[in-house]
């Protein structure tokens, strides 16, 4: 399993969640599993912190097998294992944190191709390496690259009519 070791990486889709007021999250590669949380309270530090409501479904597509044990049950609304599944469902906001750097450049700008046709807005954690394709990403939907507590993240509004 691929674990998420930076907790600042998951800060972009709790920020997002609540400046957008979105309802409905995938969080792909099961990057809140992966980074050990347990709760859908993200600390910014010892005074303050960022809330996902239990009203938002947030769902996992869970590729590392980092969801297995059931307390993820309790964060996720429901958890994929199958693309299939995930693809029979609409989302406000697919996430993909920490995930460049564990698929074929080709895999993942296919995927991110398939799910614009089922999200508004994908978010995406971009390697620190420059020599992903970003212009790819363009074809997607309107890009904004953005920085989030030191990462960098691409954030495409999709043509999903």
């Amino acid at each position: 399993m691929q674990i998420i070791r930076d907790h600042k990486k998951l800060c972009a889709m709790f920020h997002l969640v609540n400046l957008m007021g979105l309802h409905s999250v995938l969080d792909f590669g099961g990057s809140l599993a992966r980074g050990n949380m347990f709760s859908r309270r993200y600390w910014k530090n010892s005074d303050n912190h960022i809330d996902i409501s239990q009203t938002v479904r947030l769902d996992s597509f869970d590729i590392f097998d980092a969801c297995k044990f059931p307390v993820y049950q309790q964060l996720y609304h429901n958890i994929y294992h199958e693309l299939d599944e995930v693809m029979a469902n609409f989302y406000d906001m697919a996430t993909f944190i920490d995930i460049i750097p564990f698929m074929e450049t080709d895999v993942f700008l296919s995927l991110c191709d398939l799910f614009r046709s089922r999200c508004s807005l994908l978010v995406l954690q971009l390697p620190p390496e420059t020599n992903f394709p970003l212009e790819e990403l363009h074809q997607l939907g309107h890009c904004v690259p953005t920085r989030i507590v030191g990462y960098d993240y691409m954030v495409i509004w999709t043509n999903r009519d």
